[in-house]
């Protein structure tokens, strides 16, 4: 069974100097404490609902920090005492990492094994399909949602506008997978140029298609398919050619590209 452990210490050690992080987080990180059983069990709810149906045994710790941003690594997730103040943002936020997390350990393929030249190409396209699942964990509440304190205008804005034209976003990501597949010299420099368009585009753009594939009624086959991210494009491709409205679709190159490293590196 999966577990969540709360961990304040780092909190509890900052109040001492800080009497403004006291008057403004103490009561909520205590409610958030207090109530920890039932955030526990929703954290893993919302998870678990966009991952393979099995029993995950992970222990997570979840830890309240000062911080600039949130951050998750080996299994630890570290949350600004913020989030604290509402309890559909600290679930929302926490549930995502946890899920990033989990599907990183399903990876289908040995990432040490990864030759230097696809390396690129793999991590953008993991990225992309990782996060663009997650980010139906929790964009609903941070990007398209309303009347909250924790509105990043800016990132939702962006977010957004990529959405909206994200024919563009799509012809550009494409258009790198199809001149790796012609050039493959080219692979590794390519690679790169991949991993410097996801930053500002991935997340919108892997949230998009994750759109599409679960509008096309594919939602069981993604999730099956966690950690294989060759699949998730083919996917999308699938559930483009399902729908009646037209929109983006990967190229023959680019899907044969896909195709290749599916084949080279698959467990």
């Amino acid at each position: 069974m999966m577990k969540i452990k709360l961990d304040t210490s780092n909190f509890e050690v900052y109040l001492k100097d800080n009497l403004d992080y006291r008057d403004k987080y103490l009561n909520c990180v205590e409610t958030i404490k207090k109530d920890w059983k039932r955030i526990e069990d929703a954290i893993i709810t919302r998870a678990s609902s966009l991952l393979p149906f099995k029993e995950y045994t992970t222990e997570f710790t979840v830890s309240i920090t000062i911080l600039d941003e949130d951050t998750t690594s080996d299994g630890s997730i570290a949350i600004d005492p913020i989030l604290t103040t509402q309890t559909e943002a600290f679930v929302s936020k926490v549930a995502h990492n946890v899920h990033s997390l989990l599907c990183y350990e399903l990876l289908k393929y040995d990432i040490d094994a990864v030759a230097k030249e696809d390396m690129g190409i793999l991590r953008a396209m993991e990225e992309i399909s990782i996060e663009g699942i997650g980010d139906h964990i929790d964009a609903g509440y941070f990007v398209y949602g309303e009347n909250h304190e924790f509105s990043n205008e800016k990132h939702a804005t962006e977010f957004k506008a990529i959405v909206r034209n994200i024919s563009k976003t799509f012809e550009n990501f494409n258009s790198i997978l199809r001149k790796i597949s012609q050039d493959a010299s080219q692979k590794e420099k390519l690679g790169e140029e991949l991993r410097e368009f996801v930053p500002p585009y991935g997340n919108p753009l892997g949230y998009y298609m994750t759109n599409i594939i679960i509008k096309n009624s594919f939602l069981d086959e993604m999730l099956s398919n966690i950690g294989n991210p060759f699949n998730f494009f083919k996917l999308y491709n699938k559930a483009v050619l399902k729908d009646r409205v037209a929109m983006p679709s990967l190229s023959k190159e680019a899907i044969d590209l896909i195709n290749k490293l599916e084949k080279k590196y698959l467990k």
